[in-house]
């Protein structure tokens, strides 16, 4: 049954994280620029990179053209998060979280036509329950449930895509290269992302 744990954890973890995601932007960032956030994911894995590079010399090995797609990766990763956060500052968790289940589906598409990778009876069921859950969920019965919330699903879509943009290239590179060798390429381009967003925020935030 161990299992079942390791199946029940992922999902719990997740929440939590969201959750205290809400809390940061609710308590620190409500009408500030979230980009300032990603600077602190961006330093967990810079921290990191010393000892990747200990556990696997290799990892300057890859081609130019490899590393700076694995790079490309971390960016779009980043950018998936950034978009989230946006969409953190308006809404309630319980609305934001379910899009997070357009990130499979948006893998599907892209397992289809990039990886040749065909989808069964199952798996195409199983995207449909998915688009239903999250269209139910994100219902909300009142005054106010004529309105359509253009903005989030906007933001939630373009996260979902480039965090599934962002997962296949890891995956192809992962698989061809070594799995320590693709995180810290893509830890790199996570750090050049968030430097560069924290870089434009600085210079658009309006002076007292």
């Amino acid at each position: 049954m161990a299992w079942l744990f390791f199946a029940f954890s992922g999902p719990v973890l997740w929440a939590s994280s969201t959750h205290f995601d809400k809390y940061l932007v609710e308590r620190y960032f409500k009408h500030n620029d979230v980009a300032v956030l990603l600077l602190f994911t961006a330093l967990i894995g810079l921290l990191t990179l010393p000892f990747i590079v200990y556990y696997e010399p290799t990892v300057f090995e890859p081609s130019a053209i490899s590393i700076a797609l694995i790079i490309l990766s971390g960016v779009l990763y980043m950018g998936a998060t950034l978009f989230y956060l946006h969409a953190l500052q308006s809404d309630e968790t319980s609305v934001v979280a379910p899009f997070f289940q357009t990130v499979p589906l948006f893998g599907y598409v892209l397992a289809y036509f990039v990886l040749g990778e065909r989808l069964s009876r199952f798996q195409v069921t199983g995207g449909l329950l998915i688009v239903a859950g999250t269209l139910i969920v994100s219902l909300r019965f009142g005054h106010q449930a004529h309105r359509f919330k253009l903005r989030l699903v906007l933001l939630m879509l373009c996260c979902g895509l480039a965090a599934a943009v962002s997962s296949l290239i890891f995956k192809l590179f992962a698989i061809e290269v070594a799995f320590w060798t693709t995180t810290f390429w893509m830890f790199v381009g996570e750090a050049i992302s968030a430097d560069s967003l924290s870089i434009c925020s600085a210079r658009t935030r309006p002076r007292c």
